[in-house]
């Protein structure tokens, strides 16, 4: 996915020469976004209903993991906290208050974790189905 990702920034830089390019993720795919904007952007970083991790997304979703040895569940980490933790981009995070699929601690805890700049916006009535 990170790959994926790099090569589509890539390719936008060289369709769009001397345009800001904003770095989008949603979901799962909020960590690699965080990835891709640690690394290339310098504009902006948009995450919409992130995850924070993927252990933490597992263990909400599905309590059992908890008490499992995470190599024998998953091999990627998906580390959106690690991610926006070390990289001074603008960034906006964004999350429904009615989102069920990946719950509103995540986005507080990427807030959290992400340095200045940045702002976070609970929307009340926001569902998303992914």
């Amino acid at each position: 996915m990170y790959l994926d990702a790099t090569a589509t920034y890539e390719l936008n830089r060289k369709l769009h020469p001397g345009k800001k390019i904003v770095v989008f993720g949603r979901s799962m795919c909020g960590a690699v976004a965080a990835h891709l904007a640690k690394d290339v952007s310098r504009t902006a970083l948009v995450l919409e209903a992130a995850i924070s991790s993927l252990r933490y997304a597992m263990h909400e979703q599905v309590p059992l993991t908890r008490f499992l040895p995470r190599y024998l569940i998953m091999r990627s980490k998906l580390e959106t906290t690690k991610h926006v933790s070390t990289r001074l981009v603008p960034t906006l995070i964004l999350h429904g208050n009615s989102y069920q699929t990946v719950s509103v601690e995540n986005t507080h805890r990427i807030f959290e974790a992400a340095p200045k700049p940045k702002q976070m916006h609970i929307l009340r009535v926001a569902t998303t189905t992914i």
